[in-house]
């Protein structure tokens, strides 16, 4: 197969969609948002939306499943130091063939895929999962910089949809009950939330095959050095 193949990952905020969409329109990349697909969206061709209530409406219970677990059992206790790596084998293992057959269908296209894989242990499964011919490109802005990304980037979606920011905010599901906050409150929990979600997130190592560390620095920059690194600039 000619084209490229890669996948990009950091931290919630660090710039993976904006950086796959950049190669989506710039450099002819096929671009397989994980988010859009585990929500139950087209990976593809919606990749560079946010998923939203309708798209989760439509997802499948086994996928759904499989995406909570790995929610509960893994990310979230990435930080905590106990995460669950069998939920990552599931959750990875499910995704793996829909990313081939996008692969193996357009041979000679670039395909980016972008999703959060926070741990070294991680990246080596979707290695032996996704085959030899894949690359990683790691962003890693600093944490701070990646909340206030996170939040800005909320907010920017709630403005989209006509919402507040504690409307925007029932759509993830918040308790019966749950008192409406104001605007500045609801942002200064998900600045705090966004920035406790950071912790725990390993950069790429010296001895990882095949990646690119992309340190703190802008969109362009970044994109920049992907194009380099990938020899489609």
């Amino acid at each position: 197969m000619s084209g490229k193949f890669v996948f990009v990952t950091g931290l919630s905020g660090a710039g993976k969609t904006t950086l796959g969409e950049c190669l989506k329109k710039d450099d002819n990349f096929l671009h397989f948002n994980v988010d859009v697909w585990a929500f139950g969206g087209d990976a593809i061709t919606e990749s560079g939306k946010v998923p939203d209530a309708e798209m989760k409406d439509k997802r499948d219970p086994e996928l759904k499943q499989l995406f909570d677990n790995m929610y509960e059992k893994g990310l979230a206790r990435i930080s905590s130091g106990d995460p669950s790596m069998q939920v990552f084998e599931d959750f990875f293992t499910r995704l793996a063939p829909d990313v081939l057959a996008v692969r193996n269908q357009n041979p000679d296209r670039h395909l980016v895929v972008s999703f959060s894989v926070y741990l070294r242990e991680i990246r080596d499964m979707v290695r032996r999962l996704f085959g030899e011919e894949l690359h990683f490109i790691v962003l890693n802005p600093s944490i701070e910089k990646v909340a206030r990304r996170r939040v800005q980037h909320w907010q920017d979606t709630a403005k989209e949809r006509g919402l507040t920011m504690f409307q925007f905010l029932t759509t993830w599901g918040v308790p019966e009950g749950t008192p409406v906050q104001p605007d500045e409150e609801v942002i200064a929990n998900l600045l705090a939330y966004a920035t406790n979600g950071a912790k725990g997130f390993e950069a790429a190592q010296s001895d990882e095959p095949n990646t690119l560390s992309i340190d703190d620095c802008t969109i362009e920059e970044a994109h920049a050095q992907a194009r380099q690194y990938l020899g489609v600039a």
